[in-house]
């Protein structure tokens, strides 16, 4: 696969079939190539014409006697199919198709002609890129094979990064403008369309291994293949190379555009969310966030800790800045006596030396530089910001300072875009952000990748089945009754109350309850109701006989209305503790999801719950404890209350994480799982097993 891609994304020789010189998207790929001086061969093939833009024209691919690495097919959608026949025939090596007017345009006639592209490049092996996109650029090569209006001459300069985009309009409009204002650099742009054969997922596996590309950043509208993204992302981790992601979808609108655009699912929000945490991803949420992110991920100093020095001309200017870091977790800590008397020096009394350090006219100096190596020397710090604008001198300056440090140096631009001098700026290495939040932000989500990718954490070896030890088809119904799901919790190693089926004219002697000690739960027991609460279902603080057979009695009577209740059971009540809520579903792209959080009967009206991928280990089981508000701080013993034991929670977790992953089940829900005080463990006081339909066997 690699090497199909490498022919594409490396062309040394390009046939444009529908090539002319008009206005259209042919006429601009053309001059694209042409204007760009593109280093290899460019084969212009349209039947009307004998040259375009004075390069000789060809009336077919089979005409053309040389080898063709690219065919980029600009036609009506219903000769596409039959022109890609033609460049199997040819031994084409890869093929981009511009053309729009499949399965975005006409989800039948459209999906048929992907599938048939899909089919073509099973058999030959030409590997395919599109349909419905905008094209592909090797900035290194000056291979700009796109179709975009605004391009001209004046592109981006080259850099160790590579860009991949759903929407060829975002590729080559927004993204592309952002890169070329910031001065961001990219080795490759690729946009996929509606990706009949080449996905989002083989162009980020080919960059991960290219040595040249330092990070990858990514506009996702959808994924085919959700699970290959996963193994793609544990690659990243691995080699800790950054993926930076822009994911369209949160909304409702944003997800049916998605749809309308590239005929994809964009998938649940929350579990993506949770994917980024999990695979150490970085999101952002908007084009110059995106932007920002490569070009600081592309600077070799690298940003680990959240220690900063501010450095401005203004004390309102660094204040704000210091604000801002601080909503994000940075420290923006005082300057040591002896460091602050030396910077006094040469502000002679005149802004602050604390840090922010307020420098005023001196940061426009050439004392600059001597206070910055005032602050080295005395201070352990991370990195700097220096909030400011200035003339040539000063960027000048500035640069050299950042070439004299080990650590790494940002600016926030506070004066015009259309400073010269800011130019000058952006040639460097230097990583420019123009508001202070967005700069805190994107710092400080690059601190947490560099967090989650050195987690290497590995599962605990609990020795637990890794198949569910009961068997399928002894279940009648796929959602399994209260009774039935506890026997699989018990299974795995999830502690449950003891439970007794009751009969009609039971004798609570025969049970010897112990009412001095204990309150009991009274319950129906049923495959299809199974929030029993709400139909009257469940009896709690049983505490005497006379109650026990009152409530027998009342149960009884609703047994009798509701034809799909088989038994009533009774358990012991266990009263102390946290309520939570564990539970599994599999995700039509991602497959097997843990959830946890706060449970009871609040746990859907506050939803304060996190979301893991599984597999999982233990250390991402912590980190799904600590994402829920309070709740460690709760655990641990709030105000003098009782701890509650934190190891035996992350063992259930773990247990039910292994539960999820077993082909029989379908969803999973524990709730409430009451946590225990430290030393007594958990229990489940109540669940729903689903399974999956296809694995039932009628008896």
């Amino acid at each position: 696969m690699f090497n199909s891609i490498d022919s594409l994304l490396n062309a040394q020789s390009i046939a444009v079939v529908g090539a002319n010189e008009k206005s259209g998207y042919s006429g601009r790929l053309i001059k694209n190539l042409i204007n760009n001086q593109y280093s290899g061969r460019v084969f212009p093939v349209n039947p009307k014409y004998e040259k375009v833009f004075g390069v000789d024209c060809f009336p077919s691919i089979s005409s053309i006697n040389n080898h063709i690495d690219l065919a980029i097919i600009i036609v009506h959608a219903d000769f596409v199919v039959q022109i890609v026949e033609e460049c199997e025939k040819k031994k084409v090596s890869s093929i981009l198709i511009i053309s729009a007017g499949f399965s975005e345009h006409d989800k039948v006639l459209g999906s048929e002609r992907e599938e048939k592209l899909n089919e073509i490049a099973k058999r030959s092996g030409m590997r395919i890129v599109g349909p419905n996109c905008l094209g592909i650029a090797n900035v290194v090569n000056n291979m700009w094979a796109c179709s975009l209006s605004t391009l001209g001459t004046n592109t981006i300069k080259e850099g160790r990064a590579g860009l991949i985009s759903h929407s060829g309009a975002t590729g080559f409009g927004p993204l592309l403008t952002q890169a070329r204002d910031k001065g961001v650099g990219f080795k490759y742009i690729v946009t996929t369309g509606n990706e009949a054969d080449l996905n989002l997922c083989h162009f980020i596996k080919y960059m991960l291994e290219d040595e040249e590309i330092d990070v990858i950043a990514v506009l996702i509208e959808g994924l085919k293949d959700g699970k290959e993204f996963l193994r793609i992302a544990e690659r990243a981790k691995e080699l800790k190379k950054p993926i930076v992601v822009f994911k369209i979808g949160e909304s409702e609108v944003g997800q049916r555009a998605a749809a309308n655009h590239t005929a994809s699912m964009t998938g649940d929000d929350d579990i993506f969310n949770a994917i980024v945490e999990q695979k150490a991803l970085i999101r952002v949420n908007d084009y110059d966030e995106l932007i920002d992110c490569v070009k600081v991920l592309q600077n070799k100093k690298r940003l680990l800790n959240k220690k900063m020095a501010v450095v401005s001309h203004s004390g309102g200017i660094g204040g704000t800045m210091g604000d801002k870091l601080g909503k994000f977790g940075f420290s923006v800590p005082v300057l040591s006596e002896a460091a602050q008397q030396s910077i006094n020096q040469y502000l002679k009394g005149f802004g602050s030396p604390q840090n922010p350090l307020d420098l005023t006219g001196q940061l426009r100096s050439g004392n600059l530089k001597k206070i910055i190596e005032i602050v080295e020397k005395h201070e352990d710090i991370d990195g700097y910001v220096f909030a400011t604008h200035g003339d040539e001198e000063t960027v000048n300056r500035i640069i050299e300072i950042d070439q004299t440090l080990e650590k790494p140096l940002f600016v926030v631009w506070t004066g015009s875009i259309y400073d010269e001098s800011l130019n000058i700026l952006k040639n460097s290495s230097i990583p420019i952000f123009l508001l202070p939040e967005k700069a805190s932000k994107i710092l400080a989500a690059i601190i947490n990748w560099g967090k989650n990718v050195q987690n290497t954490h590995m599962s605990n070896d609990i020795k637990i089945p890794s198949e569910i030890p009961i068997k399928i088809n002894e279940f009648r119904e796929s959602t399994l009754n209260e009774v039935q799901a506890k026997s699989i919790f018990s299974s795995f190693g999830i502690p449950v109350p003891h439970q007794v089926l009751l009969e009609a004219n039971q004798d609570v002697k025969n049970l010897k309850l112990d009412f001095l000690h204990h309150k009991y739960v009274m319950k129906l027991v049923s495959n299809k109701i199974t929030h029993k609460s709400e139909v009257g279902g469940v009896v709690l603080n049983i505490d005497s006989i006379d109650k026990f057979e009152e409530s027998l009695g009342f149960l009884q009577k609703l047994k009798n209305s509701y034809p799909d209740i088989q038994d009533i059971m009774v358990e012991e009540m266990c009263e102390d503790g946290l309520e939570l809520i564990v539970g599994i579903n599999k995700d039509p792209q991602f497959g097997p999801v843990l959830m946890f959080g706060l449970g009871g009967i609040t746990a859907e009206l506050f939803k304060q719950v996190a979301w893991r991928v599984l597999p999982i280990n233990r250390f991402d089981i912590k980190e799904m404890i600590y994402q829920i508000p309070g709740l460690v701080e709760l655990i641990q013993g709030y105000r003098n209350q009782p701890s509650y034991d934190m190891e035996a929670l992350i063992d259930t977790l773990e247990r039910l994480s292994l539960l999820g992953q077993s082909a029989e089940i379908e969803s999973v829900e524990i709730n409430p799982l009451r946590l225990l005080p430290t030393g007594k463990g958990v229990v489940a006081l109540d669940g729903i097993v689903t399974l999956r339909k296809l694995e039932l066997t009628a008896n």
